[in-house]
């Protein structure tokens, strides 16, 4: 039995699962990645948010229906690379598909599930990439630690 893992590159918080775990939870109703415009998403890999390596705090910048910056908040007071980059990238969506092109580290694609028009998770098929911890107004770049890792 291989162990369940999500690889996750410096500065690419959603990265290719190495065997990646069906869960039910993507099997809730698809949600707009509308609902990410203009947020900061707080996300980790389940159950690792206290993995500073399997969490992320990113900014979607614009409102995503065509390619808009992505930036990156830290990831907590544990993790060694948790700075302020105000762009990493790339973020769009096309209805409840959410893509991310990350500068130097690869193109990403998932469907964003949750109840109503709250997001949860983001999903590839029937596998969960992330859960969503929160989606808030985008913080002041001098703010610490604003997801509360």
């Amino acid at each position: 039995m291989h162990a369940n893992r999500i690889l996750m590159l410096p500065l690419a918080a959603f990265a290719a699962t190495l065997a990646p775990t069906i869960q039910a939870d993507c099997s809730d109703p698809l949600v707009s990645g509308s609902t990410l415009n203009n947020s900061l998403v707080c996300a980790s890999k389940p159950g690792q948010t206290g993995d500073p390596n399997q969490r992320w705090s990113e900014i979607h910048n614009g409102d995503g229906a065509s390619p808009q910056t992505l930036g990156e908040h830290g990831r907590g007071t544990t993790d060694k690379n948790g700075s302020y980059d105000a762009n990493v990238g790339t973020w769009s969506y096309s209805g409840s598909s959410v893509t991310y092109n990350y500068t130097g580290d690869g193109t990403y694609t998932f469907d964003l599930r949750g109840a109503g028009d709250e997001p949860q998770f983001f999903c590839s098929g029937s596998s969960e990439i992330a859960e969503i911890k929160a989606v808030t107004a985008i913080p002041d770049p001098a703010a610490t630690n604003p997801c509360g890792w």
